[in-house]
């Protein structure tokens, strides 16, 4: 205990020894040597400097601070107190005094306290070197140790910043950074400061921000990066189509006639699959969309003999409405004549029949082998069917006048029948906007005729509606007249007959029967 507490007297003297020792110009800083100058670390209680403003570092010059070791352990691990360029007032003496502190190992070290309420004292020695101190001015660790050269030059470069020696990291640092990634190759947009990462295109389109911004680049780039951005998009194209995010880009492509030749080989082979998936039939309806007609007729060669199997798919039966639609082809609707009434009663069936029937009219194709199908297939029970009704109402309107006039003689008997169900008074519509004028007087000679079936069609929610199509199709204003009346005349609170007469423009003269 005595030789430690001699070697703690000498280690409080020897700054005290050092001034007296020393003139103000042996303190310049020029003569530290750059080991002197080497700044470590502090705690974060030591860590708070004092902010001083443009004024107050001009008025006072700067000095030198330099690292004084911890102890002997300390200075082993190389652990240092950082100082750096700090102004203090000139000409004023520092009040720091040597103060022990306790340390890992047991021993103790004198620091350099700031003594309250005790005037700033010249410069102090330390056996590493010289050390300038002033009240809360300490360089935050890991910032560069200089606050402005107003007395002095710059600092040596020993000082700011300095690189620590040794590989230990006290507990409140973090531990160095990692280094940085190499850089994705990247070309500019001819138009826009947009990188474009090439390398990563594939990835970049299956990214949802990525596949938005490669929409709107591409189309936009020089011919040179349109083509290095398609050879490396072209082996992914396939998988892209059915990628959530990047069927989005393939869709945009399709638009650009650049595209098609890779695009079409990408899908190769393929496009029965794309049809039925559900991101697939999208980029592929919009490939046929763009391509020229007798490009794209042959693209959907190879859907020849799928075209019912196809039409029964949810996303497929779009695509074969598309693609019959952009390319006629002969065999779609001749497979769809074929299964005519397997397709019609089935939701996404019943879509290809009218929508291809309905082309294959516009194009002046022959419908006859389709419409034929529907009326050898009870085309009663289709006509009342929830999705062969549409079908029916199709082959009605679009059909050759001969089958036109067979299937209006088997539906025009059963009008009330069909009157009364929901999907069969669509059809009851249109087969009444399809008769002939005496097709329709013998029909209205037997509804008004009969009290009863004038009832029930003003009494049925579906009928009256029926009832409204039937009296527009009378052209002979006397019997018009007389339909009217006798519908006014059925005309209850319980009924429709208000509503028929509001619909077709009649007033109303008389109340209501109860």
């Amino acid at each position: 205990m005595q030789q430690y507490a001699q070697r703690m007297q000498s280690q409080q003297t020897a700054p005290q020894l050092a001034v007296q020792q020393l003139s103000p110009a042996q303190l310049s800083p020029a003569q530290l040597s750059p080991a002197q100058l080497s700044p470590t670390q502090l705690s974060p209680t030591q860590l708070s400097p004092t902010q001083l403003s443009p004024t107050q570092h001009a008025a006072q010059p700067s000095h030198a601070v330099v690292p004084q070791p911890l102890d002997s352990h300390g200075a082993h691990s190389s652990m240092m107190v950082q100082m750096g360029w700090m102004p203090v007032p000139g000409g004023l003496d520092c009040g720091m005094q040597p103060m022990p502190m306790s340390y890992g190992m047991g021993f103790t070290t004198p620091l350099l306290m700031q003594t309250t309420g005790t005037p700033m004292q010249s410069c102090v020695q330390l056996p590493t070197g010289y050390v300038q101190q002033v009240p809360q001015i300490i360089a935050p660790m890991g910032q560069p140790a200089w606050y402005g050269g107003h007395a002095l030059s710059s600092p040596p470069a020993a000082v700011h910043p300095m690189t620590p020696t040794s590989p230990v990291h006290p507990p409140w640092t973090s531990a160095p950074a990692a280094p940085a990634p190499a850089a994705v190759p990247a070309a500019e947009s001819s138009r826009g400061s947009t990188k474009i990462a090439f390398g990563q295109l594939a990835s970049l389109a299956m990214d949802p921000k990525g596949s938005r911004m490669l929409q709107a680049e591409m189309p936009r780039m020089s011919r040179s990066q349109f083509a290095r951005a398609r050879n490396e998009l072209s082996p992914h194209l396939y998988a892209l189509s059915k990628h959530t995010f990047g069927n989005y880009l393939i869709s945009r492509l399709a638009t650009l006639e650049a595209m098609h030749e890779a695009i079409a080989n990408a899908f190769k082979g393929h496009l029965l699959e794309l049809l039925c998936h559900a991101q697939g039939s999208r980029v592929v309806q919009a490939f046929l969309s763009a391509l020229p007609s007798a490009t794209a007729l042959k693209c959907v060669g190879e859907l020849a003999g799928h075209v019912p199997e196809c039409a029964l798919d949810t996303h497929g039966s779009w695509g074969i409405c598309v693609a019959f639609e952009h390319t006629r082809a002969p065999f779609v609707l001749d497979e769809v004549a074929e299964s005519v009434c397997e397709l019609s009663i089935q939701q996404h069936g019943c879509r290809v029949v009218q929508s291809v029937l309905q082309a294959a009219s516009n194009a002046g194709m022959d419908l006859r082998p389709a419409v034929s199908g529907i009326i050898g297939g009870d085309v009663m029970a289709l006509a009342s069917h929830r999705f062969a009704n549409y079908a029916v109402q199709v082959a009605l309107r679009q059909g050759p006048a001969d089958q036109r006039e067979a299937m209006l003689g088997e539906l025009l008997p059963q009008l009330l029948k069909l009157s009364s169900n929901k999907h069969g008074s669509n059809v009851a519509e249109v087969v009444l906007a399809k008769a002939s004028n005496e097709q329709i007087e013998r029909v209205t000679d037997g509804i008004f005729a009969a009290d009863a079936d004038l009832a029930q069609l003003m009494g049925d929610a579906f009928g009256n509606y029926v009832l409204q199509t039937l009296l527009r199709r009378i052209e002979e204003p006397e019997r018009r007249a007389r339909a009217v009346a006798k519908v006014r005349a059925f005309t209850t609170a319980s009924n429709y007959g208000r509503s028929i007469l509001s619909r077709l423009g009649i007033a109303d003269g008389e109340q209501p029967q109860e």
